[in-house]
């Protein structure tokens, strides 16, 4: 299965097919929409002194201020590609996989050792 059938399951497999239009629109105006059959990433810049509640909740607006953060909703494919696609780099990537904690990590991390997770489907919600 490609990263975009695995971006499609997500949505299907929750029942939330009805959320992928707005989720899209959400992204695609605060951040990173880009799906293609190797990636699928939605995402956007966030500030690392938000809350983390803040950092996932997709109604949080004030996304100006202090921007330091790649908050990615939602990844199918290989974290290395991320860096290929999205339009400038910031110190730290977030993710939140399946409901668990909020993860970090800087973004020269990810760039020196790579994540290479080809069945993830990170998510915030």
């Amino acid at each position: 299965m490609n990263a975009y059938s695995q971006f499609i399951e997500y949505y299907t497999s929750y029942n939330r097919l009805d959320w992928l239009s707005l989720d899209l629109e959400t992204f695609a105006q605060q951040g990173i929409a880009y799906l293609s059959p190797e990636l699928c990433v939605l995402a956007r810049p966030v500030s690392s002194l938000m809350s983390d509640e803040d950092i996932i909740d997709l109604q949080s607006k004030d996304l100006t201020y202090n921007v330091d953060t790649w908050m990615i909703h939602i990844m199918t494919g290989k974290m290395a590609k991320v860096i290929n696609v999205i339009p400038y780099h910031l110190p730290y990537v977030a993710f939140q996989r399946n409901g668990g904690k909020l993860r970090r990590y800087k973004l020269q991390t990810i760039l020196r050792h790579g994540f290479h997770d080809t069945k993830s489907a990170t998510t915030t919600t």
